[in-house]
């Protein structure tokens, strides 16, 4: 639209406008319009990227993990839920760093059935919780208890934080 003559035209920056258009991606996904939202979610990421938006690059990267999840795409999103971590802990943003170690938890044991991995995920998410205060730490601890109920003998569990902590930082950023 042209601005009207006498005024200013005042645009904003395009990773105020991706952070904007970014929130209705999950409108998109109610109404049953996943290929727009996901559409939608890969712009944000192009802009987000190009801007070194680090922390807005990692919102987008774990929606699209979720999107692609819920369409049964489990390798996709266990790869930008990894992708997600790796900038979630640039920017050093402890919730979000436990929201993706809880999802991708449960990526690694639903899409690829990598349990002693997932396992290890989950744990980290229910430790960063329970030392930061963070609301989700009882969700991944008894996510993580349930998986190694189901898994029996199958799990290995770390021994340790040394251990756990190798675990975790065999994903790439952590």
């Amino acid at each position: 639209l042209a601005a009207a003559p006498g005024s200013h035209r005042r645009e904003a920056p395009g990773d105020e406008i991706v952070a904007a258009r970014f929130s209705d991606y999950g409108p998109l996904i109610e109404l049953g319009r996943a290929d727009e939202a996901l559409e939608l979610l890969h712009e944000c990421r192009e802009v987000a990227g190009l801007g070194k938006n680090y922390e807005l690059l990692g919102k987008v990267l774990t929606a699209i993990a979720g999107l692609q999840a819920r369409l049964g795409h489990g390798t996709i999103a266990v790869a930008m839920e990894k992708d997600a971590l790796r900038y979630k802990y640039r920017v050093g943003e402890v919730d979000a760093i436990q929201v993706s170690h809880a999802n991708l938890g449960g990526y690694l044991r639903s899409g690829e059935n990598l349990l002693n991995e997932a396992l290890a995920h989950l744990l980290a998410a229910a430790l960063i919780g329970a030392v930061t205060g963070g609301a989700r730490a009882p969700e991944s601890l008894a996510r993580a208890a349930a998986m190694l109920w189901m898994a029996g003998d199958d799990a290995e569990v770390p021994r340790d934080l040394a251990e756990l902590s190798e675990r975790v930082g065999r994903t790439p950023g952590v």
